[in-house]
């Protein structure tokens, strides 16, 4: 959801990659119940936006916290993610 709600505000070829994510539980949910999750842009620093994010059931919250991504070359992430993968590949070899 955080993800989101930048997607288009965001140059072509970037994305958002989250790096904190920070939550308390509030209240218990029922397994299955379907819940409704906000996520608010709090503030932008660089390529870190801020975010505060909630889970309700209805109107009660069941969690809430913040979360923070990162804007990112959506290539040079994942060329750099194929080439960890690869390390960590041959390693267990």
């Amino acid at each position: 959801t955080a993800m989101e709600c930048v997607e288009g505000d965001l140059p072509s070829g970037y994305t958002t990659v989250g790096v904190e994510v920070c939550v308390q539980h509030l209240n218990p949910a029922p397994v299955g119940s379907d819940l409704r999750v906000v996520a608010r842009v709090v503030k932008v620093e660089g390529r870190r936006i801020h975010f505060e994010v909630e889970a309700l059931l209805h109107d009660t919250v069941i969690g809430r916290g913040t979360h923070v991504r990162h804007v990112v070359n959506r290539e040079k992430f994942t060329s750099k993610l194929l080439e960890l993968a690869s390390k960590f590949s041959r390693a267990q070899s």
